[in-house]
């Protein structure tokens, strides 16, 4: 039970420092090629640990069933939810677009868990989603940034023109950013369930090395369809592949070794809880490493959705 409790917080701190690398990166290169990068070096990170673990037996223990739904709920983690994470913060900014996410993955874990795997509403876990859904509200309305003197709205990001997002998400990007975000957080909550009952009795990292195959080729697809796609310009520098293959190693290869460790100690809602720690992280990383401005009522709606995860974690 305790080795599954630090394996959460451990990943949701490995993760927030991987969101903050994303973040910074997605000023110079476009999503599609972002993913694809991360899910090559965590596809080498996860092969190389197979090895030096020696479990390249748990492969020969997996029916065909279990390897479609871990490729399936490996595909909705890395090539979905992450590419809109990415898509997403550009539009929406890194605080915001982690703090929305990760509620969204909070309340979305506990309803497939009623749903699916026979887990029960109490008293706490209500009372603190509606204070997790109270500070979401804060943090997105009331935690906008403030406006220059000019009038102009600040940007979330600021980005590179070759990677911007479309010109109509743009327009609409405070509304694009929330469903988006909203969205890539029920991918990541549907997918702790999932997982929950697939990876059982499989070691991590084979559990996790099986989607790659999958992953790589449709993430290489959506990135050379893209006329403006960094890979395809071959306009990515030394020093970005170098953070996104970091960013890749640790913040998708370790963070699966991590998550599926802790799937398999803790059950998939109090995992979700723990990893979505991340917003204390996320802040104080957008605040030192992207210069975001932090308003007294972000701060207070990340607070908020803390507190809320506290109490549905004591139920």
């Amino acid at each position: 039970m305790v080795e599954g409790f630090a394996a959460a917080i451990a990943a949701a701190a490995v993760w927030a420092v991987s969101g903050a690398v994303i973040a910074h990166q997605a000023r110079f290169v476009d999503p599609f090629s972002i993913s694809f990068l991360r899910a090559i070096w965590a596809g080498i990170f996860l092969i190389a640990a197979v090895f030096v673990l020696g479990v390249e037996g748990d492969f020969g223990r997996m029916s065909a069933s279990d390897v479609a739904q871990l490729i399936g709920a490996g595909f909705l983690s890395t090539a979905v939810a992450e590419t809109l994470y990415a898509i997403t913060i550009p539009l929406f900014g890194f605080t915001r677009t982690y703090t929305t996410a990760t509620a969204s993955a909070v309340l979305t874990a506990y309803l497939f868990g009623l749903l699916f795997i026979g887990d029960t509403l109490t008293v706490l876990v209500g009372v603190g989603s509606v204070v997790v859904l109270a500070g979401v509200y804060t943090v997105v309305i009331y935690g906008k940034p403030r406006r220059h003197a000019g009038g102009g709205e600040e940007e979330a990001v600021r980005v590179a023109p070759a990677v911007a997002p479309p010109g109509l998400l743009l327009r609409y990007a405070f509304a694009a950013g929330l469903v988006l975000a909203v969205v890539t957080g029920m991918a990541w909550g549907g997918v702790s369930v999932w997982l929950r009952s697939v990876a059982e009795g499989f070691d991590p990292a084979a559990a996790g090395v099986v989607r790659m195959p999958v992953v790589l080729p449709v993430l290489a697809l959506l990135a050379g369809m893209q006329s403006r796609s960094s890979l395809r310009r071959r306009a990515i520098s030394r020093r970005s592949f170098v953070w996104l293959a970091l960013s890749g190693a640790l913040g998708t290869g370790l963070v699966i070794l991590l998550i599926i460790t802790a799937l398999q100690r803790i059950g998939a809602g109090e995992f979700t809880v723990l990893f979505n720690t991340g917003p204390v992280f996320g802040i104080a990383l957008g605040v030192i490493f992207l210069r975001e401005r932090i308003t007294p009522w972000a701060l207070i709606g990340a607070l908020l959705v803390l507190g809320g995860i506290a109490m549905i974690a004591m139920r």
